[in-house]
């Protein structure tokens, strides 16, 4: 599950720069919600990671106390 998380959060930051970089290409305007948007992706992922660590730690105490 950790190397799954990995290999998909490696993908969406690659996906991430490639979508920053075409849109910096780009001469049109960029919405608001398009910056929004960018800026919050990271932190998401920030969380949902902490979070996933969270529950491997509390499966790995739980795992100790019944064996």
């Amino acid at each position: 599950m950790k190397y799954f998380l990995i290999t998909l959060a490696l993908l969406w930051f690659i996906s991430y720069i490639v979508a920053v970089v075409q849109i910096a290409k780009s001469k049109e305007r960029i919405s608001l919600l398009s910056i929004i948007l960018m800026f919050l992706f990271p932190f998401l992922w920030v969380f949902f990671a902490t979070q996933l660590y969270h529950i491997e730690e509390i499966s790995k105490t739980k795992k100790k106390k019944y064996i």
